[in-house]
């Protein structure tokens, strides 16, 4: 997105497509803050898009954008993990893999499962998996975590927190320990990455046996997807 700004920035536009360029301008400039997670501002540049009357993008594109203007306004304003927030990450992570990043891409990956864990988690106990009171662990599991426990109180990782959406019936926990252990395999993986404790690069195909694990705990809203001009 940065490339396109610049060309549209530096470049001699003749009078007849400065009306367009305006709008790829302003429309490059969203994808480019929303890649960064900045939504405020991704939502700013979308909005300053007149799509009245608007002849520089088809039907589709305006319906694109209309639908990610109000994803954009639910994620600028949110304090809490949402499933629009998950989703969106999961998103960022497949634009890394187009780009061939597959680092930066699984990092994404798993930041976005460790979410959805939290969502669900928070939606089952009104509070977060850190800091967590060890007498509200279900029943089931307290003689097992009590070892983990520190003054009355845990910090839930990402296997635990599944672990106890498992044990309380929740869908999300119950799918994710049927791939655990296809899971695990992902996550060595991951963790030989140079973005985590490792020194490997990850491949295409770890990224895309990720991505399916993923996908049997999550729908992709596909509507997040950035327009390709």
């Amino acid at each position: 997105f940065e490339s396109a700004i610049s060309l549209f920035e530096n470049s001699e536009i003749h009078h007849a497509f400065k009306n367009i360029i305006d709008d790829y301008l302003k429309l490059a400039k969203a994808y480019n803050y929303w890649d960064k997670f900045k939504f405020k501002e991704a939502f700013d540049y979308l909005d300053n898009i007149n799509l009245k009357d608007n002849k520089n993008f088809d039907r589709e594109q305006i319906n694109i954008i209309k639908t990610q203007k109000s994803i954009l306004y639910k994620l600028k304003d949110s304090k809490v993990i949402t499933l629009e927030l998950v989703n969106d990450l999961l998103l960022n992570s497949y634009r890394r893999y187009e780009e061939g990043k597959y680092d930066d891409a699984v990092a994404r990956l798993y930041r976005s499962v460790e979410m959805l864990g939290q969502f669900h988690f928070y939606n089952h106990f009104n509070r977060p998996n850190s800091e967590f009171p060890c007498s509200d662990l279900p029943e089931s599991l307290q003689d097992e975590f009590q070892s983990k426990c520190d003054n009355g109180k845990i910090n839930l990782a990402l296997y635990n927190t599944f672990k106890i959406l498992s044990h309380l019936g929740d869908e999300v926990g119950i799918k994710f320990y049927e791939r655990i252990d296809d899971f695990k395999k992902i996550l060595g993986a991951r963790n030989q990455s140079i973005l985590a404790h490792g020194q490997t690069p990850i491949n295409k195909e770890t990224y895309e046996k990720f991505l399916d694990i993923i996908s049997c705990l999550f729908e992709l809203n596909k509507s997040y997807n950035f327009i390709k001009l």
